[in-house]
Formats: structure tokens, C-alpha cells, sequence
């Protein structure tokens, strides 16, 4: 992420995208995804339409799934959306107004830092989906193994404290940034709430990947 961080506050272009070595762009996708981006001022990022595939790009396996359009959403709606909405956070590798990521990659790294970016990016704008761009994920050999995953990270010495001490970065992180752009009261409190429960629901692979287990 400190690469990340770096080159989004250096760039004075009005896009930004980061593009990825072992995955796979239809030849139209990057000119579509720019096309919606260009056309739809609230917007803070354009994403393809998803596909795993492993070795062959010909025998591409399935759509990958997770996240709506966020166009016309109020922020509270956007933040729901990507909160409960991200699986494979395949939407990071699309078009963003680079205006809406500068200075956005606060905090360490963590697990899960690139779904924190995401509801970051939420509050900026809308979220465009293009349906007509497509991008191959590519499924390496290790694809949900959570012990090379921690050793990508560099966590994979991590014990039970850190992974929790981990999993409460994340929350405050998120805490962070919902205080930063709502005022006290209820709104406030309900996405806080939200957020919580997101995170022992739908988020427990933060302690998983480490060898923990939560339960609800």
C-alpha cells in the first residue's frame, strides 16, 4: 500500500488506475471504463464486469459477484453497499477520478485494507459499474490459502493478539472514517452499529486467515 500511497498523492493526471501484471483487460474495457467515468461527474470510480480464470483465459470460470451500482445513492446507502456488498474486491482494479483517492491510503497495512480503501472511495462519490467492460481475474495457484496470503502481507508471524489487535484496526479505521464525514447523531450511530456487525457477520476471515475463529 505504501507504493499505492505514493503514487496517488504524486499524480497530477485526472484519472488514476492501477493496473494489474497477472490479470487480464478485455482490449475494450480500459476505454469503456474511462468512457463512464468521463460521463458521469458524481462518479469516483468505474469498475468491469469480473471473471476468474486460471490458466487459460479462454476457459474463464465464472463471474465474479458482489457489489452493486452505486449511482444516485445517498453516502449513507453507498457505505451499506460496498460494507455488506464486497467480496473479491475485483472493483479496485478499475478507473478512478483521481481527485477521490488522494490521500486516501491512512493507516497501516492490515488484512483486508483494500475493502477499507473501498468505503473510503464510497465517500467521494458513486461507485459506476460498466457491464460491457470486462476483466479476467487470474486464480493463482494459492488463491485462498490464508497462510500465503499472511506471508504476502508479512503478518504470517502474527499471534492470536495481534490478529485480534488486527481485526480492531480494521473497526477503527472504519470508525474513523464515518466520524470524519457525519456529524453526531443518529446517522452516525446507526452506521457505526453497522459496521460492527459487518465485521463479526460477514468479516470473521480477518481472524480466520490467522487460525481464529469468531462467533456470533
Amino acid at each position: 500500500m505504501g507504493n499505492m500511497r505514493f503514487v496517488s498523492n504524486a499524480c497530477d493526471a485526472p484519472l488514476t488506475m492501477f493496473a494489474c501484471g497477472h490479470d487480464v483487460y478485455h482490449k475494450d474495457c480500459i476505454s469503456l471504463l474511462h468512457q463512464t467515468i468521463v460521463a458521469n461527474p458524481d462518479a469516483a470510480l468505474a469498475f468491469p464486469q469480473t471473471f476468474f480464470f486460471k490458466d487459460d483465459i479462454a476457459q474463464w470460470t465464472q463471474r465474479v459477484d458482489g457489489m452493486a451500482d452505486t449511482k444516485g445513492m445517498d453516502l449513507t446507502s453507498r457505505i451499506n453497499v460496498v460494507l455488506w456488498g464486497i467480496m473479491h474486491n475485483y472493483q479496485f482494479h478499475g478507473i478512478y477520478k483521481s481527485p477521490a483517492i488522494k490521500n486516501i491510503f491512512r493507516g497501516n497495512v492490515c488484512v483486508g485494507i483494500d475493502h477499507l480503501f473501498m468505503i473510503d472511495v464510497a465517500c467521494r462519490g458513486s461507485m459506476r459499474f460498466v457491464e460491457d467492460a470486462h476483466f479476467f481475474m487470474r486464480k493463482l495457484d494459492d488463491f485462498g490459502d490464508g497462510d500465503s496470503y499472511l506471508r504476502k502481507l508479512k503478518l504470517n508471524d502474527r499471534d492470536k493478539q495481534a490478529a485480534i489487535n488486527d481485526f480492531k484496526d480494521q473497526l477503527r479505521y472504519l470508525a474513523s472514517i464515518v466520524v470524519s464525514n457525519f456529524p453526531a447523531g443518529a446517522t452516525r450511530d446507526l452506521l457505526l452499529a453497522q459496521i460492527v456487525s459487518s465485521y463479526l457477520i460477514k468479516h470473521g476471515n480477518t481472524l480466520n486467515v490467522f487460525g481464529y475463529g469468531i462467533e456470533v
